[in-house]
């Protein structure tokens, strides 16, 4: 992890992670691209300009039919999508991480980070529901935590906020399509957790857009490449 010169800007690139920009201070989010195992950059500099909208897109890649949102914690203390994606490729034999997106909880990413998966950039199907309609037309969204014994943070929860908001917009997702993975039809797991508190998070939602992931924020960008296997 690798800090730059103002306060509040935090970066991180791992050998297999597109890190786009740290939020100026006082924004939500640091916001990043998981890319796949080989990294690839371009040059970005002071004032690049960030929106959601830029986060999730994927140029030249036909959308798929989303119809759900599922939410998901890691059910672990600490992580985020390089070690997620090596636990789901060696472990479970995946071709790529399962879940669409990570939101980090400050111990391997900032908090409130979100990491864009390899199967949202190339729109495929997630690893995530263990239903295959779900998979198939479910968005995974993982935030970093053990919900049994904590709860997510404010930080997570804003950056999830604004996540969804922009999905349910972008593509005609109902608030009924926006589940805890334990509310997806014949899952059986308590997954997101007992503390994640989803009667609330869905109230934010009915709130409006979400403050703090501002589109057009201006940002500040420090690439540091991390050397050896991820």
């Amino acid at each position: 992890m690798a800090r730059g010169n103002a306060p509040g800007f935090w970066l991180r690139l791992a050998a297999d992670a597109i890190v786009l920009c740290a939020l100026t201070a006082g924004a939500v989010a640091i916001i990043s691209r998981w890319a796949g195992r080989f990294p690839s950059a371009w040059p970005v500099g002071d004032g690049f300009s960030v929106e959601l909208a830029e986060l999730c897109a994927y140029p030249g890649v036909p959308d798929r039919h989303w119809r759900y949102i599922v939410v998901h914690h890691s059910a672990t203390t600490g992580g985020g999508a390089a070690s997620f994606a090596r636990y789901h490729m060696w472990v479970r034999g995946w071709s790529s991480l399962g879940y669409h997106f990570v939101i980090g909880n400050g111990t391997q990413t900032a908090d409130g980070q979100i990491e864009v998966g390899l199967r949202w950039l190339r729109q495929q199907a997630g690893k995530h529901a263990a239903v295959l309609e779900y998979n198939e037309h479910g968005i995974g969204i993982c935030l970093v935590g053990d919900f049994r014994t904590q709860r997510p943070t404010e930080l997570q929860m804003r950056s999830l906020e604004a996540l969804v908001l922009h999905l349910m917009a972008r593509y005609g997702i109902p608030l009924d399509g926006v589940l805890g993975h334990r509310e997806v039809p014949g899952a059986a797991t308590e997954c997101p957790g007992p503390n994640f508190p989803m009667a609330e998070f869905r109230r934010r939602l009915l709130g409006g857009p979400a403050e703090g992931i501002v589109p057009g924020a201006q940002a500040a960008c420090v690439f540091e490449k991390q050397r050896g296997n991820v």
